[in-house]
């Protein structure tokens, strides 16, 4: 995956949280046509989104039979009930603006069908991640998946013909028009974690899953490890162990991190995830360029009809490594995708989460 710096940043818009990274590089040597002095301040684009998969699927926990059967029916009838296309043409849009040239995504949904007497016969109605992708090649911005991190998959009956498989996935998309001296990514991981909610689905157990997914990306030849998550909303105690294990699992990076995600929880909350991440050396790079700025990325509800007065907390993050090359940049934070004018054109917000832009730079190499 190839990148380059882009111009001006104009004002983000869009369910994600949007981090410049300003990198300043000792090059050896002398410095090529297009590579700037070694006391130069680069900047490179990161972001965040939680796509949302489009429906509430918790009516379904402990259930069976026809209960169950009209749970999932009403589930898939909710996700259809959204335009399928307006999210992603309204996210692509944000994205061409901003450019970021990492975007950690959450909630990547894949929605098939099948009919009961083949299940294996799928039909895919609805992939978030390549209805993006081809959003985004329509507009000419050329971004490819650097890594997908399937970590949920479900099969359930609609009706007494058809059943819906759902699959959740967080994924890394990375920016492709840029050549490989200027940006380029290696060494994908797909995690899930070992910590997960046990719970019953028609009479079988069943395990609610999370995952976190990371790349390596170099940027004039500066290297940082760039990973996204997305934590266990429903049980504080797996949400902490997860927290724990991604911890453990980026302290082995031999390159300074940047972590994006839906962390699922709240600054305040001591003891949990965001906590859990401040004590191991991250910073919560809005706190640091934005004090006093609440910066809320939740939530507009399930039925992505809510008025903007309905965020009042904060559960997506960008954070980094602290002790190494990166600092914040003041007062270059915004909240995003909070506005009327935001919504897709049919009236509905994009997700369930607004979002977050902050600007990070590395000072010292």
């Amino acid at each position: 995956m190839l990148f380059r710096s882009f111009g001006e940043r104009r004002r983000a818009r869009g369910v994600a949280i949007l981090t410049s990274l300003a990198v300043a590089l000792a090059l050896a040597g002398p410095a090529m046509a297009d590579t700037p002095p070694p006391h130069a301040q680069r900047r490179l684009r990161v972001a965040t989104y939680n796509l949302y998969l489009g429906a509430d699927l918790t009516p379904l926990l402990d259930k069976s039979g026809l209960e169950l059967i009209d749970a999932a029916a009403t589930a898939w009838a909710a996700r259809q009930g959204h335009r399928l296309q307006d999210p992603g043409e309204a996210i692509a849009d944000l994205i061409v603006e901003e450019r970021p040239h990492l975007v950690g995504l959450q909630e990547v949904a894949l929605w098939q069908t099948a009919p009961l007497t083949n299940p294996a016969a799928l039909t895919t109605r609805f992939d978030f991640l390549q209805l993006l992708l081809d959003e985004l090649d329509e507009r000419g911005a050329r971004y490819e998946t650097a890594v997908e991190n399937p970590h949920l998959v479900a099969a359930l009956p609609v009706s007494t013909r058809k059943l819906v498989r759902f699959t959740e996935r967080n994924a890394i998309i990375a920016r492709t028009d840029l050549d490989e001296e200027t940006f380029a990514v290696s060494a994908p991981v797909s995690i899930t974690f070992r910590a997960r909610v046990p719970v019953t689905i028609n009479g079988q157990p069943f395990a609610i899953t999370r995952g976190y997914a990371i790349v390596d990306a170099q940027f004039r030849g500066k290297w940082i490890r760039f990973a996204t998550a997305h934590l266990e909303a429903y049980s504080d105690l797996i949400r902490k162990l997860q927290a724990q294990e991604l911890v453990a699992a980026l302290a082995s990076s031999q390159y300074d991190v940047i972590l994006s995600g839906d962390l699922n929880s709240y600054r305040e909350w001591a003891g949990d995830s965001h906590a859990t991440f401040t004590a191991a050396g991250y910073t919560d790079v809005w706190t640091e360029t934005m004090p006093g700025a609440p910066g809320y990325t939740a939530s507009f509800g399930d039925d992505l009809v809510g008025p903007p007065s309905e965020l009042d907390h904060t559960v997506d993050y960008v954070m980094r490594s602290s002790g190494g090359t990166l600092d914040g940049v003041d007062d270059e934070g915004e909240l995003i995708g909070h506005e009327v004018d935001d919504r897709t054109s049919t009236g509905w917000w994009l997700s369930d989460h607004a979002g977050i832009a902050v600007t990070v730079q590395i000072v010292k190499v």
